[in-house]
């Protein structure tokens, strides 16, 4: 079999039945929505259409991502003795090395608007230091999507998931474009990594063996992207906010009605004088026979379509159960805003992230084992140690606290006698509250000794 037949019956193992991104991509990209090529006006030429669109399928995905991301993803490490510490260090080393906050903004932004995200880990031979112990391998993350890299800022690829009847993966295939245009196709087993590349005179690659019995990445898709069933709402948006606009702007120039019939102008010298002397500029119409001049009032009224557009978004809002419009205006609606009333904002889309973060921690999860397979690869002295700790991803949907509240709260539960300083330092992410708290102490002692009178205010 050639290496392109080879490919080729690669590829039509395919499992994920997923929407087209080059049909996606016509409603993410607010710039190729219909309303730039179908809305069309009686006598008014293209150029000089008004054409208002509205994006709120990338606002959908970004307000997602906000919601989960913006408290970071935390990795919470078990650990039984100093060896899981170390290792426990050593994994969350190689996460911040790899800017995994950004990371996780970037492909949890595809996944929720392409279907489908891809995270491929590498081991790069390389001396350092960067996880606090001597190595010779740094391991770097690769993430794509079928997005466009000007979209995601991730790479773009086609994806080939293969899974088993119980949905276990059996193998990925990545193919796509390199940096110099040429075609590539890899695909991964736990035994065997295939590499093909496309030279001038036809595909060329070799099969070798997989060094750590796994398939190196983690892979996540969802059958509808975040923004789905939205597109006619949308259209109807942009249809009524063009015409509207459309109508502004015919408009906009003020009409004169002149009733009677017009005399003869004023002398040229007679309006000189006259803008001398008021020193503003003057337009002199001379009429007789009792005529007059008025505007005529704009049949402009967006009291109806305003209504309409309001309630289209609050659908959208409602359907997706995220909270689209976050501004000052629509929080001033609330009234006496405290952090209840916020809280209550966001309880829809805490809802959500509680729905879509199943998908998300189990991709999450699967990195973690690909991550401590290599690691342990890669250092074999803590071999043990990565693989017997145990981590868990925490994903904390972001809410608008009140300070205040909290404040009154922690120092009523002290009072009562319900919590202890440690426990409100250890809830306040202090990494050693223990520490802290015996040096607090320790000030303390020192003051008393040096200030009797002083109370003990602990």
């Amino acid at each position: 079999m050639s290496i392109e037949d080879r490919i080729k019956e690669l590829k039509k193992h395919r499992d994920a039945d997923l929407p087209d991104w080059s049909k996606l991509k016509d409603e993410y990209d607010k710039s190729r929505h219909k309303v730039h090529s179908d809305i069309k006006f009686k006598n008014v030429s293209g150029k000089n259409l008004v054409k208002v669109d509205y994006g709120v399928q990338k606002l959908m995905c970004d307000r997602i991502v906000q919601l989960m991301n913006t408290i970071p993803i935390e990795r919470v490490y078990e650990a039984k003795d100093e060896r899981e510490e170390e290792a426990s260090r050593i994994i969350e080393a190689v996460f911040a090395d790899n800017k995994i906050d950004t990371e996780n903004n970037r492909r949890l932004h595809a996944y929720f608007a392409s279907c489908e995200v891809v995270s491929m880990w590498t081991g790069i031979e390389q001396t350092h230091n960067r996880y606090g112990v001597p190595c010779n391998t740094r391991l770097r993350i690769s993430s794509s999507s079928p997005m466009e890299r000007k979209y995601s800022r991730l790479n773009q690829a086609d994806l080939y998931p293969v899974f088993d009847d119980f949905g276990d993966m059996q193998g990925f295939g990545i193919g796509g474009l390199t940096r110099d245009d040429k075609e590539y196709f890899t695909f991964y087993t736990e035994n065997t990594i295939e590499e093909y590349v496309k030279e001038k005179n036809g595909w060329v690659g070799e099969v070798k063996e997989n060094p750590i019995g796994k398939i190196p990445l983690s892979y996540m898709f969802r059958m509808n992207p975040i923004y789905y069933g939205q597109e006619h709402n949308v259209d109807t948006i942009e249809t009524i906010e063009s015409s509207q606009a459309q109508i502004i702007k015919r408009n906009s120039a003020p009409v004169l009605a002149i009733l009677g019939e017009m005399g003869s102008n004023f002398a040229e010298q007679e309006v000189d004088e006259l803008e001398r002397k008021t020193g503003v500029p003057r337009e002199i119409i001379n009429l007789t026979g009792g005529g007059d001049v008025k505007f005529v009032e704009s049949p402009i009224n967006a009291d109806a379509p305003d209504r309409v557009i309001k309630r289209i978004k609050r659908v959208i809002e409602e359907e997706s159960q995220l909270p689209l419009d976050l501004g000052l205006e629509a929080l001033q609606g609330l009234g006496n805003v405290s952090g209840e009333a916020l809280k209550q904002v966001l309880m829809g889309a805490h809802l959500k992230v509680g729905q879509e973060q199943g998908e998300v921690i189990e991709f999450l999860d699967r990195e973690i084992r690909v991550v401590k397979e290599l690691l342990a690869t890669a250092l074999p002295k803590y071999a043990d140690a990565i693989h017997s700790v145990k981590v868990e991803n925490v994903i904390t949907p972001f809410t608008m606290d009140d300070e205040s509240e909290d404040l009154n709260r922690n120092i009523l539960r002290l009072n009562n006698k319900l919590t202890s300083r440690r426990e409100l330092m250890r809830k306040e992410g202090i990494s050693d509250a223990d520490k802290l708290f015996d040096e607090i102490i320790e000030e303390d002692n020192m003051i008393q000794i040096s200030s009797p009178y002083i109370s003990d205010i602990y």
